[in-house]
């Protein structure tokens, strides 16, 4: 068997943190790696050369957004996981599709590299509601304009109990954030309206 999947970019030329992320969730699902999923994974490190005493050669427990920051950046590494994927003999299917990457790439403008993304909600209107979502309608692996960050984001996870939203930006990050009213839209993504997963 071998592996389909090409390595997709952030605009900011970092491997997609959605598709480090599914990456790290297939790991986890096959005993490539061992953790969590959306918590920690155990990885391999060299001692500190700072503090050896304390912090010694061996495995740590690596939170999750730690594991994806660093899988970002590191190509290598990503097609070693994806090696070990295929000698399990299992596929590599991102949940995001060629589709609607492009549509996103292209949405957002990142060969333009745009600087005034106040210009760009508006250019995006017809594709987003002007109704903001209450935190209620927010659900997992929704995109979802946030007005604070002037960034498309797909949902990830949605903490009911404390209001936040953790959300995988196109620029490549993933961080929690609290909901506040008037914040967040719906982007509605025509690839996705058409059923094509």
């Amino acid at each position: 068997m071998e592996q389909t999947y090409k390595i997709r970019r952030n605009s900011k030329g970092k491997i997609m943190a959605i598709d480090v992320i599914d990456l790290l969730n297939a790991c986890v699902d096959n005993n490539v790696l061992m953790g969590v999923k959306n918590d920690w994974i155990a990885t391999y490190r060299q001692a500190s050369s700072n503090d050896p005493v304390n912090y010694p050669e061996g495995w740590y427990r690596t939170s999750y957004n730690e594991a994806l920051q660093d899988l970002m950046e590191n190509e290598k590494a990503f097609h070693l996981l994806l090696d070990a994927l295929t000698q399990k003999n299992v596929l590599f299917q991102p949940s995001l599709s060629d589709e609607t990457y492009s549509f996103l790439k292209d949405f957002l403008g990142w060969k333009k590299q745009r600087k005034n993304r106040k210009k760009q909600r508006k250019e995006m209107s017809m594709n987003m509601s002007n109704k903001p979502l209450e935190f209620e309608e927010i659900k997992k692996g929704m995109y979802i304009w946030d007005d604070k960050r002037n960034d498309v984001g797909r949902v990830f996870e949605v903490d009911g109990h404390n209001g936040v939203v953790i959300s995988s930006y196109t620029g490549g990050h993933m961080e929690g954030c609290y909901y506040r009213k008037n914040r967040f839209y719906p982007v509605y993504i025509p690839i996705l309206e058409k059923g094509n997963k």
